[in-house]
């Protein structure tokens, strides 16, 4: 085939036709009576995130904000759930007062002159309890006074302002000397805790 007739051949092809993409058709601005125009950015409309559907019965608990269904108060009852903190007990569920007093009384009296490990005392003393008495025995050690001298009980009073609660007052012989010890003990998880104490 010549160019020519090559040519004539492609210059005669139909042309084919395409349909144009349809306009995206402009919506109205809400109060505003006029149309966008293609300049000025749609507004996106505001996402609001729904909740949980709620069920019948439940209501928010006081100190969180999930919902409390019906019965779930009874089951954190039964599963102790807030039972986490220090429980008192009763003074009939406690070791004799006057008995405990008088050891606890005669371990605190050495460990505040040295002469006894403070770490024997810590499981029954409150943390403010522990804190004075490892000063005191701090200074006794630094003065020289931490000697092991021999020490015993001569009296023991004990009153229970309430259930669960013993104030002692022991009398205590230091070798050459009384020394008056005053004690408060709580009911806290089973056992004794001395949550004041002073020694004269």
């Amino acid at each position: 085939m010549s160019v020519a007739a090559f040519q004539t051949e492609v210059d005669t092809q139909p042309i084919p036709t395409t349909t144009p993409p349809p306009m995206l058709s402009l919506v109205p601005i809400s109060g505003g009576g006029g149309a966008l125009s293609p300049s000025t950015p749609a507004a996106r409309p505001s996402m609001r995130v729904a909740g949980p559907a709620r069920i019948e019965g439940e209501r928010l608990s006081p100190d969180s904000r999930e919902p409390t269904r019906p019965g779930q108060e009874g089951l954190r009852a039964m599963c102790g759930i807030e039972d986490f903190g220090p429980r008192s007990t009763s003074t009939a569920d406690l070791p004799q007062a006057r008995e405990w007093s008088a050891r606890m009384g005669l371990a605190i009296a050495e460990a505040a002159c040295g002469a006894r490990p403070t770490l024997q005392v810590m499981r029954w003393v409150s943390p403010s309890v522990y804190e004075s008495l490892v000063r005191r025995s701090a200074r006794a050690v630094q003065h020289r006074r931490a000697t092991r001298r021999p020490m015993r009980v001569r009296r023991v009073r004990v009153c229970h302002p309430c259930d669960g609660v013993a104030e002692a007052t022991v009398i205590i012989e230091d070798h050459h000397r009384v020394r008056a010890l005053a004690i408060r003990m709580q009911g806290i998880d089973g056992r004794w805790i001395i949550t004041e104490c002073r020694l004269g």
